[in-house]
């Protein structure tokens, strides 16, 4: 076998499940769903996207266009890709909407929010259960 043409796509799939567990999910989820068939299936695999901390990719800055893009692409591709396996789902309080309206989670059981403020949790529960109310 010539070394030019090893990638990593010839590595076992146990080997590259032990490689992928090591890393970050949310660096997996982004760097390789969409790529090709093999890395897609390993990302979208549920010892990857059970537990989604989004909070790793966020930052105060909404003005900050990388972080915008990140969550462009988590919010329009990849959520709603793996939504059926979100159990866990964390977020900066300042993405919420645009993570939660992204996608339907039917398996959520936790959803952590980080940084909110007590009057922006205030409007965020007293609507969804106003919403709650009108749907049942």
């Amino acid at each position: 076998m010539d070394i030019s043409n090893v990638s990593i796509l010839d590595l076992p799939d146990e080997i590259l499940l032990t490689i992928f567990k090591k890393l970050n999910n949310i660096d997996l989820l982004y760097s390789l769903i969409g790529i090709n068939q093999k890395l897609d299936r390993f990302a979208c695999d549920i010892n990857f996207t059970k537990d989604v901390d989004l909070t790793t990719v966020s930052s105060n800055d909404t003005n900050n266009s990388r972080l915008n893009a990140m969550v462009d692409r988590f919010c329009t591709y990849i959520l709603r890709r793996v939504h059926n396996n979100v159990a866990c789902l964390s977020v900066q309080a300042s993405l919420f909407q645009r993570i939660l309206h992204s996608s339907n989670y039917p398996n959520l059981r936790k959803l952590t929010l980080v940084n909110l403020k007590i009057d922006r949790a205030s409007h965020i529960f007293n609507s969804m259960f106003v919403n709650f109310l009108i749907v049942n």
